[in-house]
Order: structure tokens, then C-alpha cells, then sequence
């Protein structure tokens, strides 16, 4: 019983902080601050080595569009790469899946944050930055 109670309590002490960093991440966006939202200013950001917090919904899935010469993973189709200028992007099913490898690659940490509605308003994604 005692575990089970510490358990709880562990889960909801977690549950605050994702709500809490969604929130930072947010009110920075908005600011243009430190923080981005939704998937393709959060990839754009990622590509670039600026998150140091990746904050994704434990449900989202989307698909994109990864560059052959480069790696980078952008949301929307563009006929050449914004950071290479290759025109070698293809569409990938799994951007989402891609972001995490990347951050984890990257050195940048992971919460993958449940049912929070400002989550949801962000585009289901948003990260922290280190500059």
C-alpha cells in the first residue's frame, strides 16, 4: 500500500512539472523567447541544436518531409531544404518519432506529457531552447 501511495504521489509531482514546462514553453513562444510550439517551428529548432526540452503529447503523431542530404525533418513540403538547399526532400511518415531521436541525439532531455490542454493548444508539441 505504501508503495502504491508513492507511486501516486510520484506521478502526480510529475504531472505538475509537465504542466508547469508546457507553460514555460508557451508563454516563451508567445514571447519570443526561449520556447517554440507546434511541429514545424519545433523541428526547424531541433535541426538547428537550440532545444534543450522537447515537450510531445504522448499521443501525437504526424507525418513530414526529411531532407536526403542533410537529415532535416520539416512539417510542411518544401521543394528544397531550408538549411542545406538540397532539393532532396521526401515525405516521412513518422516526423514525430524523428524529433524524438533527434533530441535524444542531441543531448536534449524527453517528456512525453498526458492530457494536458495547453499541450493540446500548442500543436501537441513544443520545446524549451538553450539560447
Amino acid at each position: 500500500e505504501i508503495l502504491s501511495r508513492s507511486t501516486t504521489v510520484l506521478d502526480d509531482i510529475a504531472e505538475r512539472e509537465d504542466r508547469r514546462l508546457v507553460r514555460e514553453a508557451v508563454t516563451a513562444a508567445s514571447k519570443g523567447e526561449a520556447g517554440v510550439t507546434g511541429l514545424a517551428d519545433t523541428l526547424y529548432a531541433l535541426h538547428a541544436g537550440r532545444v534543450r526540452l522537447l515537450l510531445v503529447d504522448e499521443d501525437y503523431a504526424a507525418a513530414g518531409y526529411a531532407c536526403g542530404h542533410c537529415g532535416y525533418v520539416g512539417a510542411e513540403h518544401s521543394p528544397a531544404c531550408p538549411f542545406c538547399g538540397a532539393e532532396d526532400m521526401a515525405p516521412v511518415p513518422d516526423a514525430v518519432n524523428r524529433a524524438l531521436l533527434k533530441s535524444v541525439l542531441s543531448g536534449a532531455d524527453v517528456n512525453v506529457v498526458r492530457g494536458d490542454e495547453d499541450m493540446y493548444r500548442a500543436g501537441h508539441i513544443a520545446a524549451l531552447l538553450r539560447y
